[in-house]
């Protein structure tokens, strides 16, 4: 036994070892990576000097070498040397989502004659209702990199800990495939991008994967806040012995009660993670508060008002962002489509969000146990050109109604592809359900000025009878 106590410890301390490696030597060798902790102990006016001289910077770069925001500076009539103060960006004009899907399509927003694109081309899943397709150059993937390493030790996630992804499917980075050698990764999928219509979860599924939960044990998990409002269902009613020391949920909006759910049933600490895949991580709740701590030395993010301006604290508006760092597709007062209101706290040298809004994601429950989460409806749409935006709404266990906004100018398309779609989800959901589609001019917004894409009208109580 005791030899057995010794082989244990032994190994334990291997693990430990080899999974601070990659950390520490990114913090003896990157003056990047060390400059982004050292940071953490800045005061509030170093940290607004650096974002004024990042602003000044991507400002100047975008205004030279990107033919887009030469445009539309000019017609605006601003110039970087108008980009005095932090303030002065109010009057440079906002990027919408329907603005860059054009400056793309008519290859404006880039700037590949200066800077060639040797970087990775990514899509986002259409959590605003249309999809696009972004392109992150090298130094931007790197600024993400260090990051999000360095907001998920600041949550108390390190290296040394046992971590569960409850995520899509994807391919695993070399780290993460390092620390699955280790013991100390798990990756779950819970929605397959490459055969989403398999993607539904089963009761078998769902067991199956408890099983492995329970088995692994897990100290820090990550997922979909949907996929994690579900674990907690089934962790209270079946009692299942899960004691992680935190978890953190992204991709979609926490409610309160949700939040104070897990707390209640899972009795850690719960973060939730602000971000996407324009832009991630921008705000993450630390130390127990539900204040969202805003991370402005990686992106500069802004509420403004229905004027464009930036709004008062405590009062709900538009959140922009700005890429500090992507030059090959500069991302400038871009508008995510959230919003949020500011909180008169701060975390050190960071501001404060009282609350994200927006990034409201319901659970579809089919008969038969079936759980499909939000995500599958983002797939299923976000390669069709032919669809500017979609709204899914649940009104009974077997009747789901799809809502989809043509993109200006390709009406005859979507009637073409929509014969193509109603095949695919019919054949992924099955002939017991009733599915109503219905092409129109364009989607309203839902209830508080938000908008829902994906929507359930069904009890969530009765959600977890069936569970």
């Amino acid at each position: 036994m005791k030899e057995l106590s010794a082989n244990n410890e032994k190994n334990s301390f291997l693990k430990d070892f080899f999974s601070w490696v990659p950390f520490g030597l990114f913090f003896l060798i990157d003056k990047d990576f060390r400059d982004a902790f050292e940071r953490l102990s800045w005061s509030k006016k170093q940290m607004e000097e650096l974002e004024f001289l990042r602003l000044k910077s991507i400002i100047s770069f975008a205004f030279e070498n990107s033919p887009f925001y030469q445009e539309i500076y000019k017609k605006a009539g601003v110039e970087p040397k108008g980009f005095k103060t932090l303030s002065d960006i109010q009057k440079f004009p906002i990027l919408t989502k329907k603005d860059l899907r054009l400056a793309i399509n008519e290859n404006k927003i880039f700037t590949q004659k200066k800077f060639p694109f040797l970087g990775l081309k990514t899509s986002t899943t259409g959590s605003s209702g249309n999809p696009l397709t972004l392109f992150l150059d090298f130094p931007c993937r790197k600024h993400r990199f260090i990051n999000t390493i360095r907001a998920f030790w600041m949550m108390g996630s390190f290296p040394e800990k046992r971590f569960v992804l409850l995520w899509r499917k994807k391919e695993l980075s070399f780290r993460q495939r390092l620390r699955s050698k280790l013991g100390l990764f798990y990756y779950i999928p819970v929605v397959d991008v490459m055969d989403v219509q398999k993607s539904a979860l089963t009761k078998e599924k769902i067991l199956n994967i408890l099983n492995k939960l329970v088995s692994f044990k897990p100290q820090i998990i990550r997922g979909y806040v949907s996929t994690l409002w579900v674990l907690t269902q089934l962790v209270k009613k079946y009692r299942i012995p899960l004691f992680p020391e935190r978890i953190i949920a992204c991709a979609e909006y926490l409610p309160q009660s949700w939040w104070q759910e897990m707390e209640e049933v899972f009795h850690c600490p719960i973060h939730n993670l602000y971000g996407g895949s324009e832009a991630s991580p921008v705000a993450i709740s630390l130390h127990g508060k539900k204040e969202l701590t805003v991370l402005q030395d990686s992106y500069f993010t802004e509420v403004v008002n229905s004027q464009n301006q930036w709004n008062e604290k405590e009062k709900a508006g538009r959140i922009l962002i700005t890429d500090y760092v992507n030059h090959y597709m500069p991302l400038i007062r871009y508008e995510v489509g959230d919003v949020a209101e500011w909180s008169d706290q701060e975390s050190g040298p960071f501001p404060c969000f009282k609350e994200v809004h927006g990034r409201i994601n319901d659970i579809f429950v089919l008969p038969g146990g079936k759980i499909l989460f939000s995500h599958n409806w983002h797939i299923y749409f976000r390669d069709v050109g032919s669809i500017f935006q979609f709204k899914v709404i649940q009104r009974d266990f077997d009747k789901i109604e799809v809502y989809l906004s043509p993109t200006e100018g390709e009406e005859k398309k979507l009637e073409e592809d929509l014969k193509q779609l109603k095949s695919k989800v019919q054949e992924s959901l099955g002939k017991d359900i009733k599915i109503k589609w219905e092409i129109v001019k364009h989607l309203e917004l839902d209830a508080g000025e938000k908008f829902r894409e994906v929507r359930s009208q069904i009890d969530p109580q009765k959600i977890i009878e069936k569970l």
